[in-house]
């Protein structure tokens, strides 16, 4: 754990999400991007095993 409390994290991560989202749609079905988002869909998940959303 990064000691980032988990709702900060998460907002930061999906700030950085909707950015690269931004770019790799630009890029869209390119022989680059598809391994990049192939990455992107592992981190996603891995990032919400680790840090999931709390219901208020």
């Amino acid at each position: 754990m990064s000691g980032i409390p988990p709702e900060i994290a998460h907002d930061k991560f999906e700030r950085l999400w909707d950015e690269t989202n931004a770019l790799a749609a630009a890029a869209m079905m390119t022989s680059q991007a598809l391994p990049y988002i192939a990455l992107l869909k592992r981190m996603h998940v891995a990032f919400a095993g680790r840090y999931p959303r709390r219901s208020v």
